[in-house]
């Protein structure tokens, strides 16, 4: 019998203060790193698991001064002051101990009170954990949608070092390091999402329906660029009533091999059955392995936005006949998508469910990327995403996933992060008087690499002397700052074909050098061709008309 995504992730993550553990081993913990600066007494590298809600520094770090309040400890009630900024300037973090409320209403107490970021320690002795939002409650759960600092959990013995230094009046200075909590071995992104087409179970159905909408133009441009290699996947379960029972023809297909994670409401119950969003979660796969075959993937990216818009439970329009007229609109075959779909009712596995259920580790511990047991998951470069589903945050999240200086420009956007090598804060080599200098603005700060023409280690450049290459120009090489020119000797005129190829006013490499003059010899060999190849006509001509 299927059970509602909301009770099973209560049996997964932890919610309360005082529940138990659930599945260890297999729910991956994500983590970031917290370095104590201050005081020295207790200075040293911790690791902090990242919370569920709230949004994660990814690719970046904060320095902060930890505070805890006397008079509200556990943060569970609205604190009456605001934060001041301190003297030394850095942004301030709430320092909490777990237990007297949810997780999520401690972090969204600390927002409005306008405190940086809340480190929540653990009050048992025990192994970190990942906070969540309590979607069996859906009125705290929703608290989720303003909180916008990042999260963590400490365990009891480093909150407690924390604390006590606190309370000895020491000024405690950490800093949240998030640059290594993703990824980041090359210049393509790998990242999955994990979804649903239901859009009626709750504020967990309209994230996912809203996400669909507004990044589909991003993840479509990331994905025709070669920038990200991007895979839907869909959560299903096996019917745990082996009976033929009405729950599991309500809710199931394939004789129960595959039934919905998530609810119907109960107002909708009447029209729609777990069925139908099982159904449309397969067609979507379906879709998505259509597209793959056309060598256009970004595909179900369209599709998915066009059936959001146009299919809803709401408006008694999320069915069949919808979906056919939204593949339609995609130039794809609902032929070839209804052969793929197959028969619901047949006593046999699907490829496509039989792959997800697989790959989700319902049947097997998942691999390094962990457990997937909520929705929405994602998983980018095979660690597991934290924080908020929305445009922003997905997209700084890719980008922190990039090696650097191989992200995309949208990367380097206003919205996304601050360019460091406008600020003037960097190390890097400048020259002034040619306004020139070695600062790569990245996702995750800068780079020193000196520019095209210019060598050395990016703190300290020098200019490169191609006319010391004997293959920089034909007659006389004139080198300048970053670059060199070419110019005739007297009598001789620059040719035009090698002005085209930029040789004049630029600086080129010696293979564009090689390029150009094997250019120049290939035509020069043509020409002598045509020119043989026409005095041998005329002569066979001659000879002809000798002998005839």
């Amino acid at each position: 019998m299927p059970r509602p995504l909301l009770q099973l992730a209560a049996g997964l993550l932890w919610f309360l203060t005082d529940s138990p553990a659930a599945l260890a081993g297999e729910w991956i913990v994500e983590t970031h790193s917290l370095t104590v600066r201050s005081p020295a007494s207790i200075a040293g590298t911790e690791d902090a698991a990242i919370g569920d809600f709230g949004v994660p520094l990814y690719g970046a770090s904060m320095l902060s001064e930890v505070i805890r309040s006397t008079d509200n400890t556990l943060a569970c009630q609205p604190f009456n002051n605001h934060v001041s900024q301190e003297p030394n300037g850095l942004p301030q973090v709430l320092l909490a101990e777990r237990g007297g409320c949810y997780f999520i209403e401690k972090a969204y107490n600390a927002e409005k009170a306008g405190f940086k970021g809340v480190l929540i320690y653990d009050n048992v002795d025990e192994r970190l954990l990942t906070m969540a939002a309590p979607e069996d409650r859906p009125e705290i759960a929703k608290l989720a949608d303003d909180i916008t600092i990042p999260t963590a959990l400490l365990t009891h013995a480093v909150g407690q070092k924390l604390a006590d230094a606190i309370k000895r009046g020491d000024s405690v200075v950490v800093e949240l390091d998030f640059k290594e909590s993703m990824a980041h071995p090359d210049d393509r992104v790998e990242w999955e999402f994990w979804t649903s087409s239901n859009d009626a179970c709750g504020a967990g159905c309209d994230r996912q329906s809203l996400f669909k909408s507004e990044f589909a133009e991003t993840a479509i441009s990331l994905d025709k660029r070669g920038y990200t290699q991007f895979t839907p996947h869909y959560m299903v379960q096996r019917c745990l009533d082996n009976s033929r029972s009405q729950t599991r023809a309500d809710n199931c297909i394939n004789h129960g091999r595959y039934c919905a994670m998530d609810s119907i409401p109960t107002e909708l119950q009447g029209r729609y059955k777990g069925r139908q969003v099982i159904e449309e979660n397969k067609r979507q796969l379906c879709i998505r392995h259509q597209a793959e075959a056309k060598h256009q993937a970004w595909l179900w990216w369209t599709y998915v936005q066009l059936f959001n818009q146009n299919c809803k439970m709401g408006s008694n329009t999320f069915d069949n006949a919808c979906a056919e007229t939204q593949i339609q609109a995609c130039n794809l075959s609902i032929a070839t998508v209804q052969d793929c779909m197959g028969d619901s009712d047949a006593d046999e596995d699907h490829f496509l469910l039989k792959a997800e259920l697989e790959q989700q580790g319902t049947e097997s511990i998942g691999g390094a990327a962990g457990r997937v047991v909520l929705l929405p998951t994602v998983v980018i470069n095979n660690r597991q995403y934290r924080g908020h589903l929305d445009t922003v945050s997905i997209t700084k999240a890719l980008c922190s996933a990039f090696d650097e200086t191989t992200e995309p420009e949208v990367c380097l956007t206003g919205n996304i992060q601050e360019d460091d090598c406008a600020s003037g804060s960097q190390n890097c080599w400048r020259n002034e008087t040619l306004n020139v200098d070695a600062c790569i603005d990245t996702y995750r700060g800068y780079k020193c690499q000196c520019p095209e023409g210019w060598r050395g280690n990016g703190q300290q450049c020098e200019d490169i002397d191609e006319c010391l290459d004997d293959f920089a120009c034909d007659h006389t090489c004139i080198n300048l700052p970053g670059s060199y020119r070419c110019e005739c000797d007297e009598g001789f005129n620059l040719s035009e074909f090698l002005s085209q190829m930029g040789l004049t006013f630029q600086a080129a490499s010696w293979w564009s050098v090689a390029l150009a003059s094997g250019a120049a010899a290939l035509l020069a060999v043509l020409a002598g061709y045509a020119i043989q190849r026409f005095r041998i006509r005329q002569e066979m001509h001659d000879e002809v008309r000798e002998i005839m």
